[in-house]
């Protein structure tokens, strides 16, 4: 949950942030063609925190040149985006317990070899016990 100021930036120059994934990492969700919004929506109402639906009302530019001017592209962009928010079926997740991030925690120390103590099964299963197995 950020805490004080949060800026944000809407240009490639001006920040660069990868994130470092195994290769296929989430690759069996990838389909060619556009989303609609309905659809898009429907995933984005499941995880999306308050922070990443207040983001999505800024565009990031990506460039290697000068910009050119985008008041179409972006007109058309903020009116999808306008569908897809009206969609959201759900009130924000929370950023502490998310429930995938619980899930991509575990997935992580199962990945690597560490075993989970009780307390991060419980927060990972979001259950009073661990289970048998």
């Amino acid at each position: 949950m950020p805490v004080g100021n949060v800026d944000t930036i809407t240009d490639s120059d001006e920040y660069l942030v990868i994130e470092m994934q195994p290769l296929v990492h989430e690759g069996r969700f990838l389909q060619p063609g556009p989303l609609t919004p309905k659809v898009l929506a429907r995933s984005l109402s499941e995880w999306t925190t308050a922070e990443h639906r207040a983001n999505a009302r800024h565009s990031l530019v990506f460039h290697a040149e000068d910009v050119p001017p985008l008041e179409r592209v972006n007109a058309t962009a903020d009116a999808f985006l306008a569908e897809v928010t009206g969609r959201l079926r759900s009130r924000p997740q929370p950023v502490r317990g998310h429930p995938y991030w619980r899930g991509a925690m575990t997935a992580f120390y199962d990945a690597t070899g560490r075993n989970l103590t009780e307390f991060e099964w419980r927060h990972a299963l979001a259950c009073s016990r661990r289970p048998a197995g």
